[in-house]
């Protein structure tokens, strides 16, 4: 079976101001597979931004400090169709039940959608994929949190039913 976790790296890197370190660390990534990335204590500056932006694919969000003597950043692998804060196309969420299996109360509950709701589709909707697909639909619809590429896989990941592969693939860079 395919691996289907997010996997999520944290370092504390002592400070990244030398490129070569910086080249290292990027490196080190790759061969640990991280999809997401925390770093302590980058010791990063203002100077650094658009260097920085060039030498991490993908989303790099960071903050400082008061000192280039801590500071925090979080660095998402390069989404080459859409970007974590996204909204999940169409097209991935009409295949996802198909991969999802008999999951849509745990879904529903895990995307954020109510009880009542979840149960209503379970009234209106006797096959499992339908069931599936109109709580994926509720979801996208929904005005409560905006739904995202990101929230999406960390659901995946959460109810262990299938599905986060084929996302992820859809989605991350391999």
């Amino acid at each position: 079976m395919a691996d289907q976790k997010l996997h999520i790296c944290t370092v504390n890197a002592k400070g990244l101001q030398q490129t070569e370190k910086r080249k290292r660390l990027i490196e080190w990534t790759k061969q640990q597979k991280c999809d997401i990335l925390l770093i302590q204590e980058t010791h990063f500056t203002d100077n650094l931004k658009e260097s920085l932006k060039k030498e991490f694919e993908g989303e790099l969000i960071f903050s400082n400090g008061q000192s280039n003597a801590r500071g925090v950043s979080i660095w998402l692998k390069k989404f080459p169709n859409v970007g974590p804060e996204e909204v999940p196309n169409n097209d991935v969420l009409n295949n996802l039940p198909q991969k999802l299996g008999n999951c849509a109360l745990q879904l529903g509950v895990e995307l954020g959608i109510t009880i009542s709701s979840i149960e209503q589709t379970k009234t209106d909707y006797r096959k499992m994929y339908d069931q599936t697909a109109d709580i994926l639909r509720k979801w996208k619809n929904s005005t409560e949190e905006k739904p995202t590429v990101f929230k999406l896989l960390v659901v995946l990941e959460r109810v262990h039913l299938g599905g986060f592969q084929f996302v992820k693939d859809m989605y991350l860079r391999k």
